[in-house]
């Protein structure tokens, strides 16, 4: 008998081969001069962060910390509110509520010793921690996810309780978060008044059970709602906060740049300044210059084909992390460090359910360790058309980090003043899934730097200042 299947695998062939063709035309080399100018200092970058589980918080997952030097993490303070089965008190006392949060923890007898365990690891580390509650418990919000304003002294109660919890067992975080996101109808919304008067009472709650140290970090909005949370702040709730929060996803309706300037620019009109800390940061794009992958929180899909595998994702993130601190952020905290296994948000991580590092890891591997504390942010007083470009000083010398997530190759010619002394340039990229010496970076006439950066990559530069 023929075989009919010889026109279909013929067929499977061509397409095959058709794949791996690149059917778009060759993008012309684009060349770059840019000035800097390290006199004219922005502002001070103090470190990054990342948000963890501690219920999947592995040897790995602390390798990872240590291998990214991160500065800040954020962590769940909270053992769960919806228990309908025991309700939240309401209008009780604080030992009242003491004993609810207490029997909380009881019902999940594993999570207080790996909150415990994941606190000292940081702590040992002297990596700050940012604790919050998520969403207020749902009978709280019957009407849209939006927090009944007669519940906001009981959520107070929660939180000065679930701190005194903690505190009993050697768990004091630096900074807590309130409420995640409560702008958004998907967890809990808090209209800004109410987040005004919501603040001060955790703050009084707080400072009444001896906590005056914990700073609160708020309002944790995403940027373009920031103002709207900020400008009804009276003076008490703005003395009250310690430090602004954010969270800032690029996507195709807006850059992470233009997502965080509304935010940056009603911080400039409070007072006293305070530092901008951005609590959560990352990319939802899942197309990159035509390359398709799918959302991180798509249900329908595995791991593999989702953005967070895929290199021109870390070079985006790489990109956002670069526009951040040029944007005012003085810290930043990627979402997320690990994959979990549960929700529709687990493949947002740099590494994966195996520990496994995934290609932002490497990607943000050649920037986060780079970059010293409290460096200072050079005024990004420059124009680029195809990469991204951040300088830092600090420790003696001059960080400058360079993204290209175009399709064409990049050489620029970087103008320093002053001149940097003569010296050893140092540099790593990140390009095809790992750090590599492919870009290179060489000094040049008058004391110039030429680099050239490769489609899809990036550059990290140590020089001598």
């Amino acid at each position: 008998m023929p075989n009919r299947r010889k026109p279909y695998l013929a067929l499977l062939l061509c397409l095959s081969l058709d794949a791996y063709a690149d059917p778009k035309p060759q993008v012309p080399e684009v060349r770059e001069t840019i000035a800097i100018d390290t006199r004219q200092i922005s502002h001070e970058f103090l470190g990054f962060g990342t948000q963890i589980w501690t219920t999947e918080f592995t040897p790995k997952g602390q390798q990872a910390l240590t291998d990214l030097a991160i500065d800040y993490v954020r962590l769940s303070a909270s053992p769960g509110l919806n228990t309908p089965d025991d309700p939240v008190p309401v209008d009780s006392s604080p030992e009242e509520m003491d004993r609810y949060i207490s029997r909380q923890f009881a019902k999940n007898p594993t999570l207080l010793p790996k909150t415990k365990a994941t606190f000292d690891f940081l702590d040992n580390r002297q990596i700050q921690t940012v604790m919050l509650i998520w969403t207020a418990p749902k009978v709280w919000q019957p009407k849209d996810n939006q927090l009944l304003p007669q519940y906001l002294d009981d959520y107070a109660r929660v939180w000065g309780s679930t701190l005194n919890y903690l505190d009993s067992h050697g768990i004091r975080p630096a900074l807590i978060e309130l409420i995640n996101e409560p702008e958004g109808h998907w967890g809990t919304y808090i209209p800004p008044d109410e987040y005004n008067t919501l603040v001060k009472l955790v703050r009084k709650e707080i400072d009444r059970r001896g906590f005056t140290q914990i700073g609160i970090v708020g309002p944790g909005v995403g940027g373009q709602a920031g103002k709207q949370w900020l400008s009804p702040l009276d003076n008490e709730a703005r003395h009250a906060i310690q430090t602004w929060s954010t969270h800032i996803y690029e996507s195709k309706q807006s850059t992470a740049a233009q997502t965080l300037s509304p935010f940056i620019a009603a911080t400039h009109n409070m007072q006293p300044p305070k530092p901008v800390y951005v609590t959560e940061y990352s990319t939802k794009n899942t197309v990159f210059d035509d390359f398709a992958t799918r959302a991180n929180n798509d249900p329908a899909v595995a791991g593999l084909v989702k953005a967070s595998y895929s290199d021109p994702y870390a070079v985006e993130v790489f990109q956002n992390t670069l526009a951040l601190i040029n944007g005012g952020a003085n810290a930043l905290f990627y979402w997320e460090l690990g994959d979990h296994s549960w929700g529709i948000n687990k493949d947002w991580g740099m590494i994966d359910r195996q520990g496994n590092p995934k290609p932002v890891y490497f990607a943000l591997k050649t920037l986060y360790p780079r970059i010293p504390d409290h460096a200072s942010v050079i005024q990004p007083q420059w124009q680029t058309h195809a990469i991204t470009l951040s300088a830092l000083k600090a420790q003696g010398k001059l960080i400058v980090a360079v993204a290209n997530n175009t399709r064409a190759k990049v050489t620029a010619t970087l103008k320093l003043s002053p001149p940097p002394p003569p010296g050893k340039l140092g540099y790593v990229s990140f390009e095809g899934g790992a750090a590599t010496q492919k870009n290179t970076a060489q000094s040049g006439q008058n004391r110039q730097i030429e680099i050239k950066l490769n489609p899809q990559s990036t550059l990290t530069l140590d020089i001598p200042y």
